[in-house]
């Protein structure tokens, strides 16, 4: 799975699913392919780089890529918590999503860092695993 590495133009702290959507709108590779987007923030939900992963065809893919950047959040004390998306342009929300939200808690946690939210941007909208299984918002605002 290639990487590549994007700075967002950011100017402010991710705050919000809004921002996060707004980030990741601008980092989305275009034309749009399926891929794995990852945003590192900082204690003060700043965004400090902006990771994109390409060949994540499949689900599952989003564990190998939460397992990599979690071990990656943990190895700098300077980053708290990742935002990540997958983004499935000829799909949407999957059948066993909700089960993959709580595996790449799980990795997140286990590796000392905050994975705020999970969303999928599908081919008939936003969503988010973790608001659809009515957990409690982990954003700021």
């Amino acid at each position: 799975m290639p990487i590549q590495h994007r700075l967002p133009s950011l100017s402010s702290a991710i705050v919000s699913r809004e921002h996060a959507i707004a980030a990741f709108q601008r980092t989305m590779s275009q034309p749009v392919k399926p891929e794995t987007l990852v945003l590192f923030l900082e204690h003060d939900l700043s965004c400090r780089s902006a990771v994109s992963v390409s060949g994540t065809l499949k689900p599952e893919a989003i564990i190998d890529v939460a397992e990599t950047v979690a071990a990656a959040a943990a190895a700098q004390p300077h980053l708290g918590s990742l935002v990540l998306a997958s983004v499935r342009p000829d799909g949407g929300i999957g059948p066993h999503d909700d089960e993959l939200w709580f595996d790449i808690n799980d990795i997140a946690d286990d590796a000392g860092v905050a994975l705020v939210d999970w969303l999928i941007f599908g081919r008939f909208g936003i969503f988010s695993p973790p608001e659809l299984l009515g957990l409690a918002s982990r954003w700021a605002a």
